[in-house]
């Protein structure tokens, strides 16, 4: 009776995206060359006003948040890009387990340590990319 019925998640876009919100063209420049070469999108933005504007245009499943920029404290900032239900990853040269606690108790995912390294990057960012994906509501499907 149930055989042509099968449960599946309802499907993101296949290649995911990380919004990088920093202004330092050094870490922007690095960025995007591990983020691609894992097959990622990388969008960039300068501050929280700009990271804003492309969440709402469009769905961001992954944000990595520079908490030296110097505009907006980043708890505000990791709260407003949560908000958009993103995994926010807040990028520090100070990574102990007191900011990690605060970090989550401001709605973040992880804290990312710089300077970047490639493989400390590509999984943080695939476990929250399996987070996002787990998280997906289940939809039914007739085959």
């Amino acid at each position: 009776m149930f055989k042509n019925f099968k449960i599946r998640r309802s499907q993101p876009e296949a290649t995911p995206t990380l919004l990088a919100v920093t202004d330092s063209p050094s870490d922007r420049a690095l960025l995007r060359r591990m983020v691609e070469s894992a097959g990622w999108k990388i969008v960039l933005a300068a501050d929280l006003e700009d990271a804003l504007g492309i969440c709402n245009s469009q769905a961001i499943p992954v944000a990595l948040y520079d908490r030296d920029l110097q505009q907006v404290d980043w708890r505000q900032a990791v709260e407003r890009l949560a908000e958009q239900r993103c995994r926010v990853i807040l990028a520090s040269f100070v990574a102990d387990d007191y900011l990690w606690d605060e970090l989550i108790l401001h709605g973040g995912f992880d804290i990312l340590a710089k300077p970047f390294r490639e493989d400390e990057l590509l999984h943080t960012l695939r476990f929250a990319w399996a987070t996002v994906m787990k998280s997906l509501p289940y939809a039914p499907r007739i085959v």
